[in-house]
């Protein structure tokens, strides 16, 4: 590289490192906003309601932000704003109303235009509000994993719930079944955080995780290895399509599949990141499946407008 083209690639990367900078301090400025005494968004029930951690809720405010600001922000003000907000502020306000009145769109859209902030030709009416379509969880089953005996005395029994599933038994060891082996017990525990009730199309759902085992090693071949996936309803226990969306695991600490053998890891934390597409059509299912211990959880969505998310 010539001497000019070395200086000018170093130019760019402060500019670059100077808008990163530039971003970070603009978003360090929404997030003291939303909690601060004024609006408390961090804090709205609707979160809680929908099982939402600190990540999702920081995410959900900043798209809503967006989504506003696209909406309702014309040359840099927001018609009806009041002289003594910012239009950060008053983005706010119009956040918490939106929380608040979640999901009564319509009605949050006539709140918007009796405040002046949209034009009455922009309020949304019930034919629009009917093609905003969510996937709501209207049921949740689970599947869990008959009692087993085996050879000898070997046997494993399961329990099942929606976030937590363990299994625990004997196992014969290696050189166990044709000459004078031995039992071993087995036991595993796993858990996952319980997915929201309402997931938009293009959200990242995060849901932490935990496996472990809870018994001594043994020379058996046991292991346990949870997943999770976002995919067709019909789709039965154990199975996978081709085309499911899989859990992306971050935040590793320990290991995501444990086991009995000497050396083996014994526990496991982690989150899991599904990032939830939209429905191709009305009334569509699809579910959020949790497998471990050899059982199931098996979370119900339907793809539908608010009108018709209690249709049966």
């Amino acid at each position: 590289m010539t001497e000019e083209e070395i200086r000018q690639m170093f130019e760019q990367r402060y500019r670059d490192k100077l808008k990163v900078n530039k971003k970070k301090e603009e978003i360090l400025k929404l997030i003291k906003l939303w909690d601060s005494d004024s609006y408390k968004l961090m804090d709205m029930e609707i979160f809680d309601k929908l099982n939402y951690n600190y990540t999702q809720r920081l995410t959900r405010l900043y798209a809503l932000m967006e989504r506003f600001r696209n909406e309702l922000v014309v040359n840099g003000d927001i018609s009806g704003r009041s002289a003594g907000k910012s239009v950060d502020q008053t983005l706010c306000e119009i956040i918490e109303k939106y929380l608040e009145m979640y999901p009564d769109n319509e009605g949050f859209y006539k709140w918007l235009a009796k405040k002046g902030y949209i034009d009455k030709k922009l309020e949304k009416n019930v034919d629009d509000l009917e093609e905003m379509r969510s996937w709501y969880l209207i049921r949740t089953d689970i599947n869990c994993h008959d009692n087993t005996t085996g050879y000898e005395g070997a046997y494993m029994n399961y329990t099942a719930s929606a976030t937590e599933h363990t299994k625990n038994g004997k196992v014969w060891g290696i050189v166990g079944i044709y000459d004078d082996g031995e039992l071993f017990p087995v036991g595993f525990n796993a858990t996952v955080e319980a997915p929201p009730t309402c997931m938009q199309g293009g959200d990242s759902i995060v849901l932490h995780a935990t496996v472990k085992r809870t018994t001594g090693e043994a020379t058996c071949y046991v292991n346990e290895t949870p997943w999770i996936t976002f995919e067709d309803e019909s789709i039965g226990p154990n199975f996978i399509s081709d085309w499911a969306v899989e859990g992306k695991v971050i935040n590793l600490t320990g290991s995501k599949t444990v086991g009995t053998r000497p050396g083996s890891a014994t526990s496991g934390e982690w989150d899991f990141v599904l990032r939830i597409p939209n429905g191709s059509k009305k009334n569509e299912l699809r579910a959020i499946n949790y497998h471990s211990c050899d059982s199931r959880t098996h979370w119900v969505y339907r793809w539908c407008s608010i009108f018709e998310k209690d249709e049966q």
